[in-house]
Parts: structure tokens; C-alpha cells; sequence
């Protein structure tokens, strides 16, 4: 398993606990006025909704992203001060989900940010309108981030494939209020519910790093096992990241191979682990 972090991640001790217990919390952070002034900033961008699962960092328009990640960094400056020790933002997006399967994505972990053994980084995720069963909210599965040291960068596989119906019924709804937001480790395994309104899903996204943490990129090259390791001196890489989507990073300082699991885990393993969350609860 993971190892639980010896330090303090949130202020509140309670919230701290579930945390790292669960992999993620939910707390208030924006005011009805500033979730109509995001939802302002996405008519600007977006007229009409995306058809598929759309982040305003898969845009080429590099003013379009560099607008919306001020402005998202900026409106939680101070919630993160007041709640968390020590960490700052990078990576503010919006994340939309329209009506359908297109806006449909499987059981997954996000990137890995940071070395996972010493250092947490977490993904803040923060819906523009109310968010239920039936127009996408949050999924999670509770303790998952715990279950394995792994990588995920450009090009690594998905660990948890060949369990996706099995962990689909053992995720739990996380229903949000617009504004309201969750913060998860980039490692808890995750999805959402079908979007079957007609409204599509706006939510916004954001990473959060501790500030003493090195930032890693992971890319695994095509036939290869274990992925390179990179260390991004400036977070301004990812916002450009769809510019050079699946080459080989150039001009970075080079930290050498991961020697990772990369096999799938086995239902037999997958149980013994949601066995030993569950007693830790």
C-alpha cells in the first residue's frame, strides 16, 4: 500500500483524517457570485458546448487557457490559504461533460505530479451548477489511492482496466452543490455518472501541489516498460502540453527510469486492499 503521510495536509484535524483516510473531502469555496462570473467566463469561450469530454487545456488558444487558469487560481488564493498547509495551485481548467456517452469516461487515476511516497498532490474539482445522478457528479471509490504505488504520465496504461464493472457498482456517489468542491488525491481511482440532461456539465479543475515537491512528468515511450521520469521546472509545460501531445520531452532535467508496477491488479488483490481500507476507517 501507499504510505499514510506523516505530516498535515489541511488544517482541520477532521478533515485531515478523512482525507487521507478516503482520498478525498468536500468543502464550500465559492459564493454564488463567483460561480455566475465562471459561468459567465465558459459562455465567452464556448457559445455552443463541446459534443465530447472536453478541458479547456486540450485548446490550441493559448489566451483562452491562460484566462481561465488566472482566474480560477486567483478565486481560490484564499481558500487554500485558510484550509491547507503549504501548497500552491497550478493547472486551472474547465472540465465539461455534455449530454451522452461522449461525455463518458471509465474508472481511472489521474497523472501522478509528484514522488506518491513522500509527497501528496491532489486535484480540486468544483461543478458550475448542482451536480446529482443525472447530470454527472463525482464518483469515487474510497481508499483506492491507497491501494498501490503506481505511475501514470503519457503513455502508461491504465492498472485498473480489466476491474472497471467491478469497481463501477463499488464507486460512491459525491454529490456537489454549485461552488462546492472536492479535493481528491490524483490517485484515487474516480469517474462520474452519465450527463443526461441537456445542459452540459461545467465544472472547474484545478491540481495542487505541496510547495517543497519536485513536479514530475511521466512519459513512457512506445514498447517500453518503465516510463522516463522528468522533473518541470515551470507548470506552464502542461499548459502546453497539447502542443506537443505524445513526443518525447526535450529541455528538461532527465531523473531516470521508474521501476513501477505496471501489471494489472488481480480481483483477488483489489479485495484485500478495499478489506484493509475498510479497517482503517
Amino acid at each position: 500500500m501507499l504510505p499514510v503521510p506523516d505530516y498535515q495536509i489541511l488544517n482541520d484535524p477532521e478533515l485531515n483524517r478523512k482525507l487521507v483516510v478516503d482520498g478525498y473531502v468536500t468543502m464550500p469555496i465559492l459564493s454564488d457570485h463567483e460561480v455566475e462570473e465562471f459561468r459567465q467566463l465558459y459562455k465567452k469561450w464556448h457559445p455552443k458546448d463541446p459534443d465530447a469530454f472536453y478541458k479547456s487545456y486540450f485548446s490550441d488558444n493559448r489566451e483562452y487557457k491562460l484566462e481561465v487558469e488566472k482566474r480560477i487560481i486567483d478565486s481560490f488564493k484564499q481558500a487554500l490559504k485558510n484550509h491547507f498547509r503549504e501548497y500552491h495551485a497550478f493547472g486551472g481548467m474547465f472540465v465539461i461533460k455534455p449530454k451522452g456517452e461522449t461525455g463518458q469516461i471509465p474508472p481511472h487515476q489521474d497523472w501522478s505530479f509528484v514522488d506518491e511516497t513522500k509527497h501528496w498532490s491532489l486535484n480540486a474539482w468544483c461543478p458550475l451548477i448542482d451536480t446529482t445522478g443525472e447530470n454527472g457528479n463525482i464518483q469515487m471509490l474510497p481508499g483506492s489511492h491507497l491501494f498501490r504505488d503506481t505511475i501514470r504520465g503519457s503513455g502508461t496504461s491504465e492498472h485498473y482496466s480489466n476491474l472497471y464493472e467491478r469497481i463501477q457498482a463499488d464507486v460512491i456517489d459525491v454529490p456537489l452543490k454549485a461552488g462546492e468542491c472536492v479535493f481528491f488525491h490524483h490517485g484515487i481511482l474516480h469517474c462520474s455518472t452519465f450527463n443526461n440532461n441537456e445542459e452540459a456539465r461545467v465544472s472547474l479543475g484545478l491540481s495542487l501541489v505541496q510547495e517543497n515537491a519536485p513536479i514530475q512528468y511521466h512519459f513512457l515511450k512506445e514498447g517500453e516498460t518503465y516510463a522516463d521520469r522528468y522533473i518541470i521546472d515551470n507548470t506552464e509545460f502542461f499548459l502546453d502540453y497539447v502542443d506537443h501531445r505524445g513526443d518525447e520531452p526535450k529541455n528538461m532535467k532527465y531523473v531516470g527510469k521508474d521501476d513501477h508496477v505496471t501489471q494489472l491488479i488481480s480481483e483477488d488483490a483489489y479485495l484485500k486492499f478495499r478489506q484493509e481500507h475498510a479497517s482503517i476507517r
